[in-house]
């Protein structure tokens, strides 16, 4: 537009973007376009460096350039990552973050928060995004990032719109999970502006973002017994692979992300483990109504967990009064009556403990282990120690989770 378009240097006193901005053909939108704002940047520079040197545009033709053609070059993706000056145009992904990046620049201008955003997108982040995109090539490094970004709107729709309830906030939670996998119409239908306008992307969404990306990054497991490790690297590994490897993402995983990844349950181990319990109970029932209401009664739950130490923990689930909290989810209900005698029975002995522990964590079972406990009641219906030692074991030796994992790896109903 500078060279197409009528502009002179009226008055040397005054920046030269700001007289730039001032033109009839200047469109506002273009101030909040990355691109733009660097060359304005650039031209204030050049006009505050060289304001006082008369005798400059005699000198412009000690200045030339070369023009490298780079298709042919073969150049590997490591360059494309550090220069994006390549002369294509900017992918989804890198206009997906100019933009979330003009957005925390406005909620920092905005004051609303005493403690500003300071995000880490081109750095660490990069650098986590980068590494996983080489292990699985089965996305790029954009596309892995940006489904992580769309992944983490979700439940933050879902918070914030948790009191509201109506068909609207249903049919754009089945929308922003893309239920159907129509990547294409998914595209189209939520830009970056729809998802703004959903008001998805807000102080608490970019903070959501920092905690899991740096825990991420430094794999903290701190407050995390060793013997859970197996249910913290579900959230930690599985789940986070989840939210990077595809434009569609599960209604149970998601259960999964507002769980942990917005109620921040890492502390807990009761908690982290009962959730991924329910994860997985949920798993058959991809809708978004019954998610909707899985999260409802999933608060009840975290309200009663939050904060509390493991003993707490396990006596508040011993004690679960269905009456006075109720669930409005059949298999949420149903998995949690289970967890309330796990409970009951963990609190008993650490034999018991360790033995619900290790069998509940095998990759067939993942949490659902009441027909195990129904086998090993005695005649007066108590549960007899020894008889589900005995099933537990039978169990492991017909299906043998090493061999068995390979055999039916990534089908999660294989029992």
């Amino acid at each position: 537009a500078l060279i197409t378009k009528e502009f002179s240097f009226q008055d040397e006193t005054k920046k030269l973007s700001e007289q730039i901005i001032n033109c009839s053909w200047f469109f506002m939108a273009w101030k909040k376009d990355p691109t733009v704002q660097s060359m304005l940047t650039v031209l204030d520079t050049i006009q505050d460096i060289f304001k006082v040197t008369h005798d400059c545009w005699d000198k412009l033709n000690n200045i030339t350039f070369h023009f490298l053609k780079l298709e042919d070059f073969g150049l590997s993706d490591d360059l494309y990552l550090k220069m994006n000056s390549r002369g294509r145009p900017l992918t989804e992904f890198e206009n997906f973050k100019a933009n979330l990046i003009q957005k925390i620049k406005d909620i920092n201008e905005s004051k609303i928060e005493n403690e500003p955003l300071n995000m880490n997108f081109d750095g660490e982040w990069t650098d986590l995004f980068w590494e996983l995109s080489k292990q699985e090539k089965l996305l790029s490094f954009d596309e892995r990032y940006l489904n992580f970004l769309r992944a983490m709107a979700i439940p933050q729709y879902t918070e914030k719109n948790i009191e509201l309830d109506n068909e609207d906030v249903i049919k754009n939670i089945s929308l922003l999970s893309n239920a159907n996998n129509k990547r294409k119409q998914y595209n189209e239908n939520f830009s970056f502006k729809k998802y703004d306008e959903l008001n998805c992307f807000d102080y608490s969404y970019f903070k959501n973002i920092k905690r899991v990306l740096d825990n991420k990054f430094n794999d903290k497991k701190e407050n995390i017994d060793k013997k859970e490790d197996i249910v913290l690297d579900y959230f930690n590994r599985t789940l986070f692979n989840q939210m990077t490897n595809g434009s569609s993402i599960g209604f149970a995983d998601l259960i999964g992300i507002y769980a942990y990844f917005y109620n921040d349950t890492m502390n807990n181990p009761v908690l982290v483990r009962v959730i991924r319990n329910l994860v997985e109970a949920y798993r058959p029932y991809q809708e978004a109504r019954t998610y909707f209401n899985s999260i409802k009664d999933m608060k009840k739950l975290h309200k009663s967990l939050a904060g509390k130490d493991e003993i707490e923990s396990l006596d508040i689930l011993s004690k679960w009064d269905f009456d006075k909290n109720k669930i409005n989810v059949g298999y949420l209900e149903k998995q949690l009556k289970e967890e309330k005698i796990k409970a009951e029975l963990m609190k008993t002995s650490n034999d018991w403990k360790e033995k619900i522990l290790a069998i509940e964590n095998h990759c067939y079972l993942k949490g659902k282990i009441q027909f195990l406990l129904d086998w090993s009641k005695d005649k007066e219906e108590n549960y007899d120690f020894y008889e589900f030692e005995k099933y537990s074991k039978i169990f492991n030796i017909l299906f043998n989770e090493h061999e068995e994992k390979n055999k039916f790896a990534g089908n999660n109903n294989a029992f």
